[in-house]
């Protein structure tokens, strides 16, 4: 695990090191704000996956009123069977819209995928940034620049806002402490405010959905979760995760506002003809792999037959001539031995 981090990081590293020599050329040096470029070009980057599932979530209000009477219709229904027709039943209606349960996902795989690597990356810039580690080659000459890169507001990129505020209170308790919860606060609410405004747009229903109290409770866990997380690790994590949240909520509202401008049954339709393309693809490649284990072992078999250069038939014949050939053998030299063993009496008598 250790080493697929650090492969990331290494990818990581060189990413940033494009957007620091941008920045080196205006004459700006500062980490804080690379994090913050970095991170609106991974959301841009990831701007299809947020169409999809906006997407998704449009079509999850259409799809409900069928997943819950299926649902309701299995509740009473615990056997394995049952449970298997009930699945069988739901995956028919994701695939009458053309979509997948799982499709959500992949931003929460990305970002997880992202963050352990990046929280690599700042904790050991001069490792993984060359054009920073050339800085930190001669400490002294470039102490300003070094200064200025790892300052963020009036934070150190590298320490957490709980260090600042217990490094801080003695001059003032409340105030080190407002100024120490400014990353936090905003990333919590910038979260809280995503999902919130996500909802809201898509005019998500959970009325009966069994799973509606579990994803309202999620939906306050969560920014309350990375309220400790910014309060607890360094600022260049409440940077990165403050930035998402906030750029996450505006393309959120950009593209839901663009698909609300779309039918609903037009985007049915080509969500169709793409799951169908897909299964196609997939069809396609699983037939020229069975077909290649075909012609494998067809080539497997004739090579064997090939370096023999003989039927089985002929095989047994062989086999078989070699046999009495040994046996006369052996019959030859039992004669051969009696006549010896006859002289040798003769002459003792």
């Amino acid at each position: 695990m250790g080493s697929i981090i650090n492969f990331l990081a290494t990818i990581l590293g060189y990413i940033f090191d494009i957007i620091y020599r941008i920045l080196d050329i205006v004459g700006i040096h500062n980490m804080g704000l690379c994090i913050i470029l970095f991170t609106i070009i991974v959301r841009l980057l990831m701007l299809p996956s947020t169409i999809k599932q906006q997407k998704f979530s449009r079509l999850n209000n259409v799809m409900q009123p069928e997943i819950q009477a299926i649902q309701k219709k299995y509740k009473d229904k615990k056997t394995q069977e049952a449970q298997f027709e009930m699945q069988e039943e739901l995956k028919r209606v994701y695939d009458k819209y053309g979509v997948s349960p799982s499709g959500s996902c992949l931003q929460i795989i990305v970002t997880m995928a992202i963050l352990f690597p990046l929280f690599r990356v700042i904790k050991d810039i001069a490792q993984f940034v060359p054009s920073i580690a050339k800085l930190y080659e001669h400490k002294e000459q470039n102490a300003v620049i070094i200064n200025q890169l790892n300052k963020f507001l009036v934070f150190k990129i590298n320490e957490s806002p709980a260090d600042y505020f217990f490094a801080h209170k003695g001059s003032g308790a409340a105030v080190a402490l407002a100024i120490a919860l400014i990353i936090p606060v905003l990333s919590g609410v910038f979260q809280f405010l995503s999902v919130h405004v996500s909802t809201k747009l898509n005019k998500v229903d959970t009325g009966d959905n069994p799973m509606a109290s579990s994803l309202k409770i999620m939906n306050f866990i969560m920014p309350l979760f990375s309220v400790y997380l910014c309060w607890q690790y360094d600022v260049s994590l409440g940077i990165y995760w403050m930035t998402g949240s906030l750029i996450m909520m505006l393309t959120q509202i950009i593209v839901t506002k663009h698909l609300q401008k779309i039918d609903v049954d037009t985007i049915i339709e080509e969500n169709r003809e793409k799951a169908a393309e897909k299964a196609e693809k997939r069809k396609q490649k699983q037939g020229i792999y069975r077909e290649k284990i075909l012609e494998a072992s067809k080539a497997n078999t004739k090579s064997m037959a090939s370096s023999s250069g003989m039927s089985a038939e002929e095989k047994e014949e062989k086999i078989r001539k070699a046999k009495e050939a040994a046996a006369k053998k052996q019959g030859g030299l039992a004669a051969k031995a009696s006549l010896v063993d006859d002289y040798n009496k003769r002459n003792e008598k």
